[in-house]
């Protein structure tokens, strides 16, 4: 518990060593490594390039390009989930507006079944008289 105190102490006042960033391996690479794998607007859909670039990692490196995959994948999600979380607002809001209608159409068909049945009641009250007569 101590070492885990003191690491923490030494982190908060930027006495810890800090470490060194690691360079980007992909920075080695030229405009020439990467141009077959730029989009071609006038002979391809648009995410056949990056198809291409995973075929060539699959078979160059079948774990890497796993790791690329899952993380396009949790990317995808997490912007899903942010935009959700930002219009949660709305969401609810039509599920309100939802159910209001849904209250609105019920009452309606309640009230009109009220006055069918009331109509129903004056009209055999009314055969009963003209039978009674």
């Amino acid at each position: 518990m101590r070492p885990a105190i003191l690491a923490f102490m030494l982190m908060l006042f930027g006495l810890a060593p800090s470490i060194p960033a690691q360079a980007n391996p992909l920075a080695k690479l030229s405009d020439e490594d990467l141009s077959s794998y730029r989009w071609q607007r006038d002979k391809e859909f648009f995410a056949q390039a990056g198809a291409r670039f995973l075929e060539d990692l699959r078979s160059r490196d079948k774990e890497l390009a796993a790791a690329v995959l899952d993380a396009a994948r949790y990317d995808i999600q997490q912007e899903e989930a942010d935009k959700f979380a930002r219009q949660k607002k709305f969401v609810l809001a039509a599920y309100g507006v939802l159910w209001g209608i849904l209250v609105v159409f019920v009452t309606a068909i309640w009230l009109r079944q009220r006055r069918l049945t009331a109509a129903l009641d004056d009209l055999e009250q009314k055969l009963k008289k003209a039978k009674a007569a």
